[in-house]
This record gives C-alpha cells, sequence and structure tokens, in this order.
C-alpha cells in the first residue's frame, strides 16, 4: 500500500509540474499575441495617416477630380473583362446543331406513300407512267 501512495504523490506532482509549464507556455503566447495586436494596431494607424492626402480645392488634383478618374478606370476594366467574357462565350459553340430531317419525311404521309410507289432511276412507258399517275394522285376526286 505504501508502494501505491507513493506513485500518487509521484504521478501527482508530475501532474502539477505539467500544468505549472502549461499555464507558463500560455502566459509567453498571451504575451506574444499582445504584441502582435499592438504592431498591426500601429501599422493600421499608420496606414491611415498615409491615405489621408491633401487635396487642391479646384483642378486635376482635387479629391472629385482623383474619383472621377479612379472609377473611369474601374469602368474601363470592368469593361475590359466584358468584352474579354463575351469573346470567350463566342468562341464557344452554343449547342448541338439541329438534325434536319430528309425533305421526304418533311413531307405528308400521302406523299410518302406515292412516293414509294415511284422508282426514281426507272423509265416509264406511257401507259405505266399513266396508271402510276393515277396511283400516286393525293386528291379524292377523279380528275
Amino acid at each position: 500500500m505504501a508502494e501505491k501512495a507513493e506513485k500518487k504523490a509521484e504521478i501527482k506532482e508530475e501532474i502539477a509540474e505539467k500544468k505549472a509549464e502549461i499555464k507558463e507556455k500560455i502566459e509567453e503566447h498571451k504575451e506574444e499575441i499582445a504584441e502582435k495586436v499592438a504592431e498591426i494596431k500601429e501599422a493600421i494607424v499608420e496606414e491611415q495617416e498615409e491615405v489621408k492626402e491633401k487635396f487642391a480645392k479646384s483642378g486635376k488634383k482635387s479629391k472629385k477630380h482623383v474619383e472621377e478618374v479612379k472609377a473611369e478606370e474601374e469602368r474601363q476594366e470592368r469593361k475590359a473583362k466584358r468584352a474579354a467574357a463575351d469573346a470567350e462565350a463566342a468562341s464557344k459553340p452554343k449547342g448541338a446543331t439541329p438534325v434536319t430531317r430528309p425533305k421526304i419525311e418533311r413531307r405528308g404521309k400521302k406523299y410518302q406513300e406515292a412516293a414509294k410507289l415511284i422508282e426514281k432511276d426507272k423509265i416509264y412507258g406511257l401507259k405505266d407512267a399513266l396508271e402510276l399517275a393515277v396511283k400516286t394522285s393525293p386528291v379524292k376526286f377523279d380528275a
């Protein structure tokens, strides 16, 4: 039992030492962070002072003219970006080309049936041609 008590005491001492080390490290980090924050604040103040420019009351160095020039430059940049995007879009195909069906398929049902009866390469005699003309006629009355 004495051994267990001694081990517990040793472990407690080690835990206490580790806690102390951790607290020291935390304090060090807090100090470093505080220093960095202070440096950043100083840098921001310096930048703000640099931004405050002196402008003339009128003319090309007036505040209004400087702002107008900046706005015009931004407008030109947007225009150039838009033109580049339009050129890129124009170079890409807009989609699949529509499929064009053969002329025979675009015609009516009766025309298609009549076209099936006719052979394109054959030369018909007078009798056969008249019979074919009567068969392929699309009208419903006796012509």
